[in-house]
């Protein structure tokens, strides 16, 4: 989909640029695994992953599929403390680490997501520190509502990542 691809390019050159800005603070890096959680998707991104999770060497699937089965908080998708499906993550999981930034208009404030790994609670970040999200979900939830409609599902159904896993593992076998 050309425009999830749109709009996954601008977040990545905002993150890019946040990076740069706050190097010294962040200490994310491949392995670490603290923010990846098996949480539930949107069905556009629901559906990247199940493409690249079917593109996976089946060895690979059958490791995820087993590890969708237990009853844990971490992604599934996770091998070796790495995203198997790292090129078709979703949104979400691409600014973990940041300090992301929500417009409270109700409170007229900015509300702010942190990891306590790279920032203290006691940060004051400036505006250009922040990744302020609200224009980038808007779209996301733009492009699911319409892909949903193009396939005739639920846009307010969201879908576990290990459910998912789950399916397309089942997909693969049929």
């Amino acid at each position: 989909m050309a425009e999830y691809d749109a709009l996954e390019q601008r977040l990545s050159t905002h993150i890019s640029e946040l990076s740069k800005i706050l190097s010294a603070g962040l200490h994310c890096t491949a392995g670490c695994t603290d923010c990846c959680m098996a949480f539930s998707i949107l069905a556009v991104e629901a559906d990247r992953i199940s493409k690249a999770f079917k593109k996976l060497p089946e060895p690979t699937r059958r490791q995820i599929a087993g590890q969708a089965k237990k009853d844990t908080e971490k992604c599934p998708l996770l091998i070796d403390g790495l995203c198997t499906v790292y090129a078709q993550r979703p949104i979400i999981c691409r600014t973990h680490g940041l300090p992301l930034a929500y417009i409270n208009e109700e409170q007229q404030a900015i509300e702010v997501s942190v990891c306590p790994l790279n920032f203290s609670p006691e940060y004051q970040f400036s505006r250009e520190e922040l990744l302020f999200m609200d224009e980038f979900n808007a779209e996301l939830f733009l492009l699911n509502l319409n892909y949903c409609e193009e396939h005739g599902l639920d846009p307010e159904t969201r879908i576990e990542i290990r459910t998912l896993v789950q399916e397309a593992a089942e997909a693969i076998k049929a």
